[in-house]
């Protein structure tokens, strides 16, 4: 597992090259559209400029959506719960109770903030990105666990690799580092974890149809 190329897009770095097609994850389009005080913000909405200067087609998927509202709910009732002064605690058995979920099982109105938000990112991703399709049949669900058994992927990075490996997608821009365990890929991010395994690897970009790449599809869908 040794074989993603990465891409540093930290502002002011010139030595990346632009794929014609591109998957934004989760934290990508989060940090760009869901919340101003990001880290990396910056470096990921230059990298956006210069993707669209490069006519590089962005796209997402309903794995994006999913998690996207979850982590604007979480955003915005934790902002919330900060304000009235709630703090997390533990329950009877040790376990903690964060602020933002103690403040939602009061406060469920509070979701009509949550979806205005999320409805809002919605429209920026419907007019301006490609919403990728999937089927999530067995086949599907195969390719996910062979993602994640063979590259080291939790359940969720492994749906954002399929996804975009069954529409014909190696591109991914991220800011989590566990994207680069996987080979055949080209993995562009700003974060420390990601561009520390730049040295580490020969950074050649790797089109669709290397053979890493056609021997995981193959593993299901021969």
């Amino acid at each position: 597992m040794n074989g993603s190329t990465i891409y540093s897009i930290r502002s002011g770095n010139t030595n990346i090259i632009y794929p014609d097609i591109i998957y934004l994850d989760t934290s990508f389009i989060y940090t760009v559209y869901g919340d101003e005080n990001a880290n990396y913000k910056r470096s990921c909405d230059d990298f956006l400029i210069n993707c669209v200067l490069s006519k590089t087609i962005l796209t997402y998927s309903g794995v994006v959506l999913d998690e996207l509202k979850h982590l604007i709910q979480v955003n915005i009732y934790d902002k919330e719960a900060e304000k009235r002064g709630i703090t997390d605690e533990h329950n009877s058995n040790g376990v903690i109770i964060k602020r933002w979920k103690k403040l939602f099982d009061i406060e469920p109105g509070i979701m009509v903030d949550v979806m205005k938000e999320y409805n809002r990112v919605r429209e920026i991703l419907d007019n301006n990105m490609i919403l990728l399709e999937y089927k999530d049949d067995e086949k599907f669900r195969k390719l996910v666990d062979y993602i994640g058994l063979n590259f080291g992927q939790d359940s969720i990075d492994a749906k954002h690799i399929a996804v975009a490996l069954i529409n014909g997608i190696n591109s991914i821009a991220t800011l989590d580092e566990h994207f680069v365990r996987t080979d055949g890929m080209n993995i562009y991010g700003p974060t420390k974890g990601i561009i520390k395994h730049i040295d580490k690897r020969n950074n050649v970009y790797q089109e669709f149809d290397n053979i890493v790449i056609s021997n995981i599809l193959d593993s299901v869908y021969k």
